[in-house]
């Protein structure tokens, strides 16, 4: 058993950065923002509602969470998706909600094709896998 909890601890380990997210300096194991940037994310109040259904994010954007989308998303650090899905999910089990049991739709925004020129892949095209998704009509910015 015990060396099961190893490889788990390994492959946790590999999925995760070990860099800040926001800011690229040091972060220890398993956390995605360094301890100076951890303290500048600001956590969503609850959830609002939406057609009946919760609408759940993880913080506010700006601060070290704005400079970790800024490098996800113009510094060609798509890695950094993971370990800020994961504070998501974290964020939606802390409301009450199974991460992927309660969530019905998880909603991409697809890039122009320009941008997806510029980045060199889309976001949109990478959804959690067997989850469903939006989807932009035909020829109506999806990219």
């Amino acid at each position: 058993m015990a060396s099961c909890r190893g490889l788990l601890d390994s492959l946790c380990q590999l999925l995760t950065v070990s860099e800040c997210a926001a800011c690229g300096g040091p972060a220890a194991p398993r956390s995605v923002f360094c301890s100076l940037c951890a303290h500048h994310v600001e956590l969503t109040p609850e959830p609002t509602r939406a057609c009946g259904l919760p609408l759940v994010s993880f913080a506010r954007y700006g601060g070290s969470v704005a400079a970790a989308v800024k490098r996800l998303k113009f510094a060609n650090r798509p890695d950094i998706a993971r370990p800020l899905s994961h504070l998501l999910r974290h964020r939606v089990a802390d409301r009450g909600l199974a991460p992927w049991r309660d969530v019905e739709v998880v909603v991409p925004v697809p890039l122009h094709p320009t941008r997806v020129v510029e980045r060199g892949y889309n976001q949109a095209c990478r959804p959690p896998s067997g989850r469903r998704t939006c989807t932009a009509p035909s020829g109506r910015g999806a990219g």
